[in-house]
């Protein structure tokens, strides 16, 4: 488990299901990116982490997974638990003048691919900063190395101002986002 800024930790499923590790870095919000259930309930009780501070979407690191579906809801659910820390920064820069209360871990099986993926996405919305200025700042902390196919959806997420949806439904999406989900449609046949 790595913490990337105060208050957000990246990591995968052994750092998840450890409750003392989840105690220890003062973990109280998980995000799980997995294709399969694991020893969350058991895990998340333990350490004393409400069910209600856990989002678990169920994927794959394939070159299909449509992470940007998800991308808003994430990033909006990171936002409502973060740590007084992660909201009052306005930049990495400023992050570590206050303490985090409590902290979010998002991760997948590895912490390589899907939760690096998310965190870059988070933090690229948050701060307005470019993919590649973000992934640099993510890879001072961590190995990691999302798929081809998160990072083309990372900067089709910048592209579309880090909302994908022409509409608050959520029915109609913007130009490069359709693009890439007619590409995807194709390569999935």
């Amino acid at each position: 488990m790595t913490e990337i800024v105060p208050g957000l930790f990246l990591g995968d499923v052994p750092a998840a299901t450890c409750p003392e590790l989840l105690r220890e870095n003062n973990i109280d919000a998980i995000v799980s990116l997995c294709d399969t259930v694991w020893g969350w309930g058991w895990a998340m009780a333990v350490a004393g982490i409400p069910i209600n501070r856990h989002i678990f979407i169920r994927c794959q690191d394939s070159e299909t997974l449509d992470i940007l579906v998800y991308m808003s809801d994430i990033c909006d659910f990171i936002d409502r638990v973060a740590s007084l820390a992660l909201q009052k920064s306005s930049s990495l820069q400023f992050l570590s003048a206050i303490p985090p209360l409590g902290s979010i871990l998002v991760h997948c099986i590895a912490g390589r691919s899907r939760s690096p993926a998310v965190i870059i996405g988070y933090l690229m919305r948050k701060y307005r900063i470019q993919y590649e200025d973000t992934i640099e700042f993510v890879r001072t902390k961590r190995r990691v190395k999302p798929n081809a196919n998160l990072v083309r959806q990372l900067r089709i997420w910048e592209q579309v101002g880090y909302n994908v949806w022409e509409d608050d439904e959520k029915r109609i999406p913007k130009a490069p986002y359709q693009a890439y989900l007619d590409a995807r449609a194709v390569q999935m046949r």
